[in-house]
């Protein structure tokens, strides 16, 4: 009978431990700290040198944003990108109007390793799919 309720507890004792994030998962992060901002903006700018477009993109929406403790800090961003009325070589266009339906989007994955100590950051991951409008 001892034995069932040992068994008992720790099985309560697992189920309450489950119900919280394990030491190293990704945990949801506030995106107006210093150090998450510049590494979003990091991803933004790498996004806007691998592609070949004339205008540079932005982000328009970030859907989700968080850290994970590895061997530095890995950031993870699921944002919508939308292009901006900037051109690449720092131009605007003129008489551009504001409207989304000629604006091209993306939803975009990206994943950001930060070791400060070994240099710059690296951009691990960086999956878009253009969004249908």
């Amino acid at each position: 009978m001892m034995w069932r309720a040992a068994v008992l507890l720790v099985t309560l004792a697992l189920a309450r431990v489950s119900a919280f994030a394990y030491p190293g998962a990704p945990v949801d992060i506030d995106t107006n700290t210093p150090e998450v901002r510049d590494a979003l903006k990091f991803a933004v700018d790498e996004f806007n040198k691998q592609k070949n477009y004339t205008y540079t993109f932005t982000v328009g929406t970030v859907i989700k944003a968080q850290m994970q403790v590895v061997s530095g800090f890995k950031y993870i961003f699921e944002v919508e990108m939308v292009r901006a009325y900037c051109k690449k070589d720092g131009k605007v266009k003129l008489g551009d109007k504001s409207d989304n339906q000629k604006h091209t989007t993306y939803a975009c994955v990206f994943e950001i390793i930060s070791q400060p100590w070994l240099g710059p950051p690296k951009l691990t991951k960086n999956v878009c799919k253009l969004k249908s409008s």
